[in-house]
């Protein structure tokens, strides 16, 4: 019932922050008149993934003799499944390679190549897009992005792999007799 939680809600905040009855109120009926439903969201074929019950990585499917072929790195940190439904879509044609969405990307998921400079030179640095593999949709890349070259688009069934970059083209492990990237 909607106004039994209002008044949880007033008497609540009454006894913490007065002041913020009214704008809790105000929210709440605001959420309450504005919520969408999405429909068979996680039902269609080839949907987002499904996590594993079993670990990547255990007694049975570690390598041989306990040898860590990638020690230290997040090469196997799937963050697919903590995405909350939005992805941040990469437009090469707007991207100046500033690299301001790299200093705050918290999961290093953006693939950057060296190209060769057109006078020889040093060669240069650029964005090729983003791995999904490891990106958890927080858009604070989204939010830095001065030129728009990244966007945030909802996450339909299928969109994060035919768009993903990977961020290690050459790793791929057995994982239970099966290669994985």
């Amino acid at each position: 019932d909607q106004e039994v939680l209002k008044k949880t809600l007033a008497d609540t905040f009454a006894g913490w922050h007065p002041e913020a009855v009214a704008a809790n109120e105000r929210a709440f009926n605001r959420g309450a008149k504005e919520f969408e439903v999405l429909e068979n969201v996680g039902k269609g074929k080839g949907d987002l993934p499904v996590p594993s019950s079993n670990p990547v990585l255990g007694y049975k499917t570690q390598p041989p003799g306990g040898i860590l072929p990638t020690p230290g790195n997040t090469a196997s940190k799937n963050l697919s499944m903590s995405r909350t439904g939005w992805l941040p879509l990469f437009h090469a044609d707007k991207c100046i390679h500033c690299g301001m969405c790299e200093m705050v990307c918290p999961d290093m998921c953006l693939v950057w190549s060296e190209l060769a400079s057109p006078n020889g030179d040093e060669p240069l640095v650029q964005m090729q897009g983003v791995d999904y593999h490891y990106c958890k949709g927080c858009m604070r890349c989204v939010e830095t992005c001065s030129t728009e070259a990244l966007t945030r688009e909802p996450e339909t069934p299928g969109l994060a792999d035919k768009l993903r970059v990977p961020l290690f083209p050459n790793l791929t492990s057995k994982v239970g007799g099966k290669n994985v990237q």
